[in-house]
């Protein structure tokens, strides 16, 4: 599977239909991935997907389907308690794999973390994030994600600076420690 988000939508399962663009399955995939554990209520599902109009699960149960067709029930598991969720693996999804390596990068030093960083930002295409869906909705979805990108530029930079930075306040340290040369 390879899941995108950070760009035009698009989801990919080998020997399935694929899904792309703006379509109602392709809005599901992109909202529920860029929603916290991948999980978001129905009510929240509609009001993304079909903004301005009166509640109708069954549209959201259909939604649901089309993208069980591709994924299948152990990636789309039927929503009974009021949730949609979807499970899939992490490094199959774009933006899965830029917030994991977010976390990853502050565990480095400062050079190994403008590595790691640099990689995470390599996630984004040109495009603009869930590019072409409509609605106030996925508007907050796309500001949230260039937020979540300037920030991760922002650390890039910091570390870069830092792990310059670093040699040369070790030096200064220690040339003042050792004191001035007789």
């Amino acid at each position: 599977m390879d899941g995108r988000v950070l760009g035009v939508i698009s989801l990919e399962v080998a020997g399935a239909k694929r899904v792309f663009g703006t379509t109602k399955p392709a809005a599901l995939f992109g909202l529920l991935v860029m929603s916290p554990d991948c999980r978001c209520s129905i009510e929240e599902v509609f009001g993304h997907l079909w903004p301005g109009r009166d509640f109708d699960r069954r549209l959201v149960d259909r939604a649901m389907a089309d993208l069980r067709r591709v994924l299948g029930e152990e990636c789309v598991p039927r929503s009974s308690s009021g949730f949609c969720a979807l499970r899939v693996p992490r490094q199959s999804v774009d933006y899965l794999r830029f917030l994991d390596a977010l976390q990853r990068a502050e565990r480095f030093p400062w050079s190994e973390q403008v590595e790691v960083l640099s990689r995470a930002l390599s996630e984004f295409s040109e495009e603009d994030p869930l590019r072409g869906l409509p609605g106030q909705g996925f508007a907050a979805l796309r500001l949230k994600l260039r937020e979540a990108r300037l920030a991760a530029v922002r650390q890039q930079l910091e570390a870069s600076w830092r792990a310059h930075d670093v040699p040369r306040q070790t030096l200064w340290q220690g040339s003042f420690v050792a004191g001035p040369a007789a």
